[in-house]
């Protein structure tokens, strides 16, 4: 965009915050972020931070918060933030969840 002699630069991005770790969920922000950039002899930048959506990760399921009052689904956000894929714990077979049992069984028994 040009505007009296000098160009103006305007990007977003989406960008996910640290963990955030609540009794048995686990909680990631994902914000927007808007950069302006332009100027020839004195530079301009601005930038604004905008909360959008909380992935929710539990130990069984997972599911998309939307801060906007837009609806989004969990689909649509890993669309848009492959990164967060890696956060999802993968479901486990049955027979992980018989092995986790029985791991689970003797240490109670132990205690």
């Amino acid at each position: 965009m040009k505007n009296k002699g000098f160009e103006i630069g305007y990007q977003t991005k989406i960008m996910i915050g640290e963990e955030l770790k609540i009794g048995r969920r686990i909680l990631y922000p994902v914000v927007l972020v808007y950069n302006l950039t332009g100027g020839e002899k004195r530079g301009l930048f601005g930038a604004m931070v905008t909360p959008w959506a909380l992935l929710v990760v539990e130990a069984k399921d997972a599911y998309a918060i939307s801060l906007t009052g837009q609806e989004i689904s969990l689909q649509q956000l890993l669309e848009l933030t492959p990164t967060l894929k890696k956060k999802i714990p993968k479901p486990r077979t049955k027979v992980q969840q018989k092995s986790r049992q029985k791991r689970s069984k003797r240490i109670y028994r132990q205690r």
